[in-house]
């Protein structure tokens, strides 16, 4: 689940999940859907990730913050162009630190979106910088989990004539043979703090 707050300041949880729908010998298809407040699935998109010598890899970008923006449905439409870097490294360990990007295309998928800043549509590059800082207790909904807490470093090259765009600072929460279970970013204003968290788990 997602805990946030809209431009105005209203709370709003959105709920989506993730759930590998195939596998092969090094690689998966992992499917994210999300749903509106009665359950049903409003946003579905699918993700390969690969395995290469103990380094996970994905291969195309699923764009997250659309579904904040667009409520019911996704604000933008996405599509990867090119992907370089790591999902996760191997032997991942405190200390460790590791860049990857996301060549990616963006059109508006609804009217409300044709007014934002991205206009009718965007060439963006997103730029990921991650290190493993510490290692410690967390508890979300799904339980307590021993996490390595990882700060990401987000960045967009290709707004407004191609200039670079500040960081975005997450700070994540990965578990040994679990994944992700928490992350939070700080939006500021009126947003906060945006909290995503784990319900449910499992691992077959």
């Amino acid at each position: 689940r997602i805990s946030s707050r809209d431009f105005q300041g209203a709370p709003q949880v959105t709920h989506y999940n993730q759930r590998v729908t195939s596998a092969a010998a090094n690689s998966v298809t992992l499917t994210t859907q999300f749903e509106d407040t009665t359950g049903a699935t409003t946003f579905s998109a699918d993700q390969a990730l690969r395995c290469d010598g103990g380094h996970l890899r994905a291969t195309a970008y699923v764009d997250f913050s659309s579904q904040l923006m667009g409520g019911t449905a996704p604000a933008f439409r996405t599509e990867t162009r090119n992907v370089t870097g790591d999902l996760l490294p191997a032997d991942l360990q405190v200390g460790s630190d590791w860049t990857g990007s996301f060549a990616v295309t963006m059109t508006p998928a609804n009217a409300a979106a044709e007014n934002a800043p991205l206009g009718r549509g965007i060439d963006l590059t997103i730029r990921t910088h991650r290190r493993v800082v510490g290692e410690e207790t967390v508890t979300v909904p799904a339980g307590t989990y021993q996490a390595l807490k990882i700060q990401a470093e987000t960045g967009m090259d290709g707004i407004a004539g191609g200039s670079e765009n500040t960081d975005l600072v997450t700070t994540e929460w990965w578990v040994r043979g679990v994944g992700l279970v928490k992350s939070v970013f700080a939006a500021g204003g009126a947003m906060g703090d945006i909290v995503t968290e784990a319900s449910s788990i499992n691992v077959p």
